[in-house]
């Protein structure tokens, strides 16, 4: 799957409840650039573009009901633009594969950022 699209609740659906689609109609722009700083650490850089338009659903044949990526029936409420990245760089070290990661998303009412270590070794 792709995962830019979203899931949403929606109390008015009719059949099951729980979560459905809530984002399948997007266009985005996804960069990566990779490469060595100082010739020493190996980066990647990974960021994305996303604007939500929503999701349409089926009501009857050809009646299509379009939903908002912000629609105020659903649980959550999307940004229509949204921009994420991650960054990667590999510390050298001679006894572990060692890692450091940062990403974010950034959008008009929200921005969440991390941060996190990976630590390998292969025998």
């Amino acid at each position: 799957g792709v995962p830019l699209l979203t899931t949403n609740y929606y109390k008015e659906y009719i059949g099951v409840p729980g979560l459905k689609v809530g984002n399948n109609a997007i266009i985005a722009h996804h960069f990566g650039f990779a490469g060595s700083l100082l010739q020493k650490i190996p980066y990647k850089l990974l960021t994305t573009y996303r604007k939500n338009y929503g999701h349409y659903r089926n009501v009857g044949v050809d009646a299509y009901e379009h939903y908002y990526a912000d629609d105020p029936r659903g649980y959550i409420k999307l940004d229509k633009n949204v921009f994420s990245t991650k960054l990667q760089l590999q510390i050298p070290n001679p006894i572990l594969d060692l890692k450091l990661y940062a990403g974010g998303d950034f959008s008009k009412s929200e921005n969440n950022i991390g941060a996190g270590i990976g630590v390998s070794k292969e025998f």
